[in-house]
């Protein structure tokens, strides 16, 4: 996958959404941070054939959409580093 994902600036709920199906990611959620004002995004899902398996993925962040990003930019860079080993 080289595509860095959904631009920051321009990133909606939609775009995420989107990327998150294109990523293969269809388990997700958006809840209350630890702190207040901030927010967790989590998602899993099972990357192979082995439904045992499940990678989870999360990141906190003022700003919904800064949460939703890292985790999309975590699960790419692990999809990454993972095909090329």
């Amino acid at each position: 996958m080289s595509s860095p994902g959904p631009d920051h600036a321009t990133l909606t709920w939609e775009n995420a959404a989107h990327k998150l199906q294109e990523l293969g990611i269809d388990d997700y959620r958006l809840e209350p941070g630890q702190n207040e004002n901030s927010y967790v995004f989590i998602c899993q899902f099972t990357p192979g054939s082995d439904e045992r398996i499940i990678r989870r993925f999360e990141a906190e962040a003022s700003e919904p959409a800064d949460a939703v990003q890292k985790v999309v930019q975590r699960v790419i860079a692990w999809r990454q580093h993972d095909s090329a080993e």
